[in-house]
């Protein structure tokens, strides 16, 4: 069969087309923390619509992630762009000259909550663009709750009635991730939002207060105190571990953030959970959540593709990109102006109302005035919560550690 020399001139002409619209285009290196799954999909609305970039995700390990960025971006060979963490990282790069200037490049970002802002800002000038807001609360399996009559708790008592009875019918109450400190220590966070309160933590951050307070002191304790109703063996336990036993009914409730949704459904598409604040300590006192900006979006300054950068940010910055990016990751959006629909989102829309109604207007470890030096709270924290529910060292030690850690450069403990 022949072919005639038009239908062959069309076919060599549909291939050129092809290559230069998939070859044609800038490819960007986008790193992130994490599998890198999710990021990748919001990622591919872009490079559908994009005529000019086509942007690649890496995901990167948590724990490895910073010491990767780091060693890369001091070796001249880091990513185009890349999720930074917020307050002092991103200062420490910007000051470096790593990190492009952007507040005078996207124009909306005088949408986004001023605490977002500010977290990806150094000196007044803004270096990324606010990636999420993250809440810390307690999730809780409503088929368990269900099952014993249980209901959601409006005081710490009436928590430790549900974890007393939920033990004594051999159900592992809470999850404890020894093996993973920075996921351990969201605990204190947790508790910590309700039993210090917004008054306490101020005068904390005042230097009114210390960390070696009966009050700080009184939180490790109650901390210390719920080692019964952890799961055997938690100190040996990961964050992957406790995502499969939440998700799978092997635990009742767990201390956790408002990215986890997403995934605990991955692994149990039929898991039903609850999610509450740290109930007061007193009937009739209100409940706070810990809130914190997880970072966003940068500009690596030294990138070849500069403008194509910018142009994602300004995408993603926009309603419709970070829309897609918070639906897709599960997460509440950082621009206000973004909708979460509580049919289609019931667990953004959940972690969404938490944070309108409860959100705690003070930050006290991660991400907080006290994690801005070194040694840093979380620094500090981290090991010495690990330490603690090992058995190792008192809450009144771990105390002491904090106040003399911080206190050798945050200035309002030096007055």
């Amino acid at each position: 069969m022949k072919v005639s020399k038009g239908i062959l001139l069309l076919v060599s002409i549909i291939i050129m087309m092809i290559a230069f619209t998939s070859f044609g285009k800038v490819t960007l290196s986008f790193w992130v923390w994490g599998p890198g799954d999710l990021a990748s999909k919001a990622v591919a609305y872009y490079n559908k619509t994009s005529t000019t970039t086509v942007v690649k995700v890496r995901g990167i390990v948590s724990t490895s992630y910073d010491a990767a960025l780091q060693t890369a971006m001091q070796g001249g060979e880091g990513p185009d762009l890349m999720l930074a963490r917020p307050n002092p990282v991103t200062a420490e790069y910007a000051k470096a000259g790593m990190f492009l200037r952007v507040d005078n490049l996207i124009s909306r970002i005088k949408d986004f909550p001023k605490v977002l802002v500010d977290s990806v800002s150094y000196r007044g000038k803004l270096y990324a663009v606010p990636s999420a807001i993250q809440t810390l609360q307690i999730y809780y399996n409503k088929d368990i709750f269900e099952e014993y009559n249980l209901k959601v708790p409006h005081t710490w008592a009436e928590l430790m009635n549900i974890a007393k009875t939920l033990k004594s019918h051999g159900i592992t109450p809470f999850f404890a991730t020894g093996k993973e400190g920075w996921a351990l220590n969201i605990i204190p966070e947790v508790i910590g939002a309700t039993y210090l309160g917004p008054n306490y933590i101020k005068e904390l951050i005042d230097g009114k207060k210390s960390f070696t307070d009966s009050r700080f002191v009184g939180l490790l304790k109650l901390i210390n105190s719920l080692k019964p109703y952890f799961q055997k063996n938690f100190m040996a336990s990961s964050y992957a571990d406790q995502a499969r036993a939440f998700a799978f009914g092997k635990v009742a409730m767990v201390f956790d953030g408002a990215w986890m949704p997403i995934y605990y459904l991955q692994n149990n598409p039929n898991l039903k959970m609850g999610v509450f604040p740290c109930p007061p300590f007193k009937e009739g006192n209100k409940s706070y959540i810990y809130i914190y900006s997880d970072g966003g979006i940068a500009v690596n300054a030294h990138s070849k593709h500069v403008k194509e950068a910018v142009d994602f940010l300004k995408w993603f910055s926009s309603v419709k990109g970070n829309e897609i990016w918070s639906k897709t990751l599960g997460i509440i959006p950082s621009n206000p102006k973004v909708k979460v629909d509580p049919k289609s989102e019931p667990y953004v829309y959940m972690m969404k109302e938490l944070l309108d109604n409860y959100a705690l207007p003070y930050t006290f470890d991660y991400g907080s005035p006290f994690d801005a030096g070194k040694p840093s709270i979380t620094s500090i924290l981290i090991p010495g919560l690990q330490g603690m529910l090992d058995g190792q060292i008192t809450p009144e030690q771990l105390a002491q550690q904090i106040q003399k850690g911080v206190q050798q450069w945050y200035k309002p403990f030096q007055k």
